[in-house]
C-alpha cells in the first residue's frame, strides 16, 4: 500500500475528481412532471484529478500515474527507517548547492523526537 507523500498517510485509494457530461432522457411522469432517465455518460475534456482521500491534495492529474501509484508496494519497517534516515542525513549533510526544504526541515525534526528504542532489532534476522 503506497503512502501519501503530501501527509504521508498509507492510502489503497484515491479520490478522483473529472469532468462528465450525463445526459438524460428527459419526459413527463403521470403527474405531468419532468422526469430524467440516464441515458449516458461522456467524458470531458477538463482537468482530471486525482486526490489523497485523507488530506485531499492533488497527487496525480492522469490515470497512468495514478494506476502506477496504487500498484506501489507498501515498504517495509525497515525500508521505511532506511529512507527516513536518509532524509535526516540530506537534512544535516545537504548536497552541495541545494537546501533543505520546510516540509524536509519538519520530517527531519520529527523523525529525531522518536524514541531510538524503536530502531532495536529492525533488520535482525534479514538479508
Amino acid at each position: 500500500m503506497p503512502k501519501c507523500p503530501k501527509c504521508g498517510t498509507k492510502i489503497d485509494r484515491l479520490d478522483y475528481y473529472g469532468n462528465v457530461t450525463i445526459v438524460y432522457f428527459a419526459s413527463l411522469d403521470a403527474q405531468g412532471r419532468m422526469d430524467y432517465d440516464e441515458k449516458d455518460r461522456v467524458e470531458g475534456d477538463g482537468q482530471n484529478d486525482f486526490e489523497c482521500p485523507e488530506c485531499e491534495a492533488v497527487l496525480f492529474n492522469d490515470e497512468d500515474s495514478a494506476i502506477q501509484f496504487l500498484k506501489t508496494p507498501t515498504p517495509t519497517e525497515k525500508e521505511e527507517i532506511i529512507a527516513e534516515i536518509e532524509r535526516i542525513r540530506t537534512f544535516l549533510l545537504p548536497p552541495a548547492g541545494e537546501t533543505v526544504t520546510q516540509e524536509d526541515a519538519a520530517s527531519a525534526e520529527e523523525a529525531l523526537d522518536k524514541p531510538a528504542d524503536k530502531l532495536k532489532g529492525i533488520g535482525e534476522g534479514e538479508e
